[in-house]
């Protein structure tokens, strides 16, 4: 990517140009303000000036000329404050893109309300919290697409799916503006809603959808909707001298029969109207998606998800929303007098009823199809936001096999990153990794073992190159006390260390272990490292384990699938220095003492 297409120079580009939107709406929708103002004034000054006067034909004219003038200003000034607030959204959306460049994860979901402790990895390699791959990754604006986002998250990719992810990605990250402009409106119609209620309106409409509502006798229904208030005009027609009472009689008379239909109306009206904004944000992102020609398999295929019957998706969902916004109006007086006339509860009620059981079944699968839209953006806005990353190799011709150059920690900020050179292969190979305190150990093993997951979600990954076999991967490095469970430290790292080996038995496991049992005594820690090693390297598996155990090293002598490999420091004038640079080999230099030393703890050695 060229200087002048990089990521940071076009979201800033398009803040300075939404800044510049911005200005001209509100300029717009005062001058709108202003104008339908004036029409409104003008026009009550004429009708007061036609009635005093007796100047019926002037009134006539008057209406005839400023009331639709008025309606198109009313129209005009909700389109453009529409637009200013999605212009808003989108200068948040490029802010927050150069905020996550620069590393600042500040007000950025942190999707810790996600987080299973229990989970092979999740914990363990950052995917949640601050900061976190899902901050990095995540731009869904539906509840379902953040679901469909944190599912891929949680579970890997196979082998054959992972080669077409990419494909998609690849082709999604050119289109910024389609991403962008789904997103906005997504923001747009969310921010509508409390965001208490954002899920539980989204929970509604899928809830009504999926409730096999039945009307039983919907043709005489029908006929009588129309027949009745037909019979009241012709009446009217005939026995004007009697027009109130029969309108009166009617609107009883109607209203009496709608009775035995107001649960269900009202249940309606109160559950999945609230829910139109969800299903505007809907109905955007199909039609977006319908607007767009894709190359890659599975977009296209999204895409023809959307076309059945001859229609398209985002018109039959129009058909829903407008009766969703019909029965909106319900508390609107004017819907109550004609409802009582047109029976317009029995009306909406039988559209929405029908329309369900026409496109029910359809309409959850394009409310996949819309979060998966979501997911894939989110991916795809991560892949183009890192240029520099690349997109790995899958390779089937081994089922252990892990060959990276320039590997770094995708969440370290670029000026801030060393990256290594790292490779490993073959079933029940062990990667012993030794040394000094803070040298690196813990966060080389998140890197590798993050950049692995992210290459199974189909993202790019942080390196020069990278191949690998897609695998199971699991950790073993922030195990905690748990209080309310009465568990240890010591033992919820027993815990994690028999799942993954249940999981190795027969299933291919590229693990991560972070200082092995640390929570018991020195001797018992070096017996049970032997033993752990030993059946791992009889397992369906590969991975890395940090020691400051150096005695462990002295297995690779007797076992081959042990291969030894460290982080160093080194003293300059007193001062700790690291490198973060693996080597092969035990490590050689420690700095407990020394670190001991700096923070006054034990006394240092007198100068010579």
């Amino acid at each position: 990517m060229t200087s002048l297409h990089h990521p940071y120079i076009q979201f800033e580009g398009k803040v300075k140009s939404t800044e510049k939107e911005i200005k001209l709406l509100k300029k717009r929708l005062k001058s709108l303000t202003v104008s339908r103002l004036i029409v409104f004034l003008l026009l009550l000054i004429l009708t007061i000036y036609c009635l005093s006067e007796k100047e019926g034909a002037l009134l006539v004219i008057a209406l005839l000329l400023l009331v639709p003038v008025f309606v198109w200003l009313v129209v005009r000034h909700q389109q453009a404050g529409m637009r200013l607030l999605i212009a808003e959204q989108l200068k948040k959306i490029n802010q927050e893109e150069l905020q996550r460049l620069a590393a600042d994860m500040s007000g950025l979901d942190d999707g810790m309300k996600h987080l299973d402790k229990e989970h092979a990895y999740a914990n363990d390699l950052d995917l949640f919290g601050s900061p976190s791959l899902y901050q990095l990754v995540n731009r869904t604006t539906t509840e379902k697409g953040e679901a469909m986002l944190i599912h891929e998250l949680l579970h890997p990719l196979r082998a054959d799916q992972i080669v077409d992810r990419q494909n998609a990605l690849r082709e999604l990250s050119t289109k910024l503006d389609f991403r962008q402009e789904i997103e906005a409106m997504g923001r747009y119609f969310r921010s509508k809603d409390e965001q208490s209620r954002v899920e539980r309106n989204d929970r509604a409409l899928l809830n009504w959808i999926k409730d096999p509502e039945r009307l039983h006798r919907k043709g005489l229904m029908r006929a009588f909707n129309l027949l009745s208030p037909l019979t009241l005009f012709v009446l009217v027609a005939i026995y004007p001298a009697f027009a109130i009472h029969l309108l009166a009689g009617f609107i009883l008379f109607h209203y009496a029969i709608m009775v035995g239909f107001v649960s269900r109306v009202n249940k309606m009206s109160r559950e999945v109207t609230r829910s139109l904004n969800v299903l505007r944000t809907y109905k955007e992102i199909i039609l977006r998606l319908d607007d767009q020609e894709f190359d890659s398999l599975s977009l296209r295929t999204l895409q023809d998800r959307t076309r059945r019957d001859g229609k398209a998706a985002h018109q039959i969902i129009g058909e829903l929303q407008s009766i969703l916004q019909n029965f909106d109006n319900r508390g609107n007086m004017i819907y109550g007098i004609v409802n009582g006339i047109l029976l317009l509860d029995i009306y909406w009620y039988i559209r929405a009823v029908s329309w369900k059981a026409h496109y029910g079944k359809l309409m959850l699968d394009w409310i996949s199809v819309a979060a998966e839209l979501e997911m894939l953006n989110s991916l795809s806005a991560f892949a183009y936001a890192h240029p520099a990353f690349v997109f790995p190799t899958v390779v089937t011709r081994e089922q252990y096999y892990l060959n990276a150059s320039a590997l770094g920690h995708p969440l370290i900020p670029a000026q801030k990153r060393v990256v290594n050179d790292f490779k490993l292969t073959g079933s029940g190979t062990v990667a012993l990794v030794t040394g000094s305190n803070m040298s690196g150990k813990s966060t080389f093993l998140r890197t590798v073992g993050l950049n692995i997951v992210m290459a199974q979600l189909g993202l790019p990954v942080c390196a020069a190159t990278f191949e690998w076999s897609p695998v199971q991967v699991y950790s073993g490095m922030r195990t905690q006390d748990d209080l309310g469970e009465s568990v240890s430290s010591f033992y919820a790292e027993l815990k994690r260390i028999r799942k993954l080996l249940d999981l190795s038995v027969d299933t291919p496991t590229f693990y991560l272990l972070d200082e092995i049992l640390k929570g018991t005594n020195s001797d018992d820690r070096h017996k049970g490292g032997i033993a752990l090693i030993a059946q791992l390297t009889e397992r369906s598996a590969f991975g890395l384990i940090s020691t400051h155990d150096l005695a462990l090293g002295q297995l690779s002598d007797t076992n081959k699938k042990v291969i030894n490999y460290s982080f160093n420091s080194r003293l300059d004038d007193g001062e700790l220095v690291f490198d973060y640079r693996i080597k092969e080999g035990i490590c050689e230099s420690f700095n407990a003492s020394v670190l001991m030393q700096k923070m006054g703890i034990i006394p240092a050695p007198p100068a010579s």
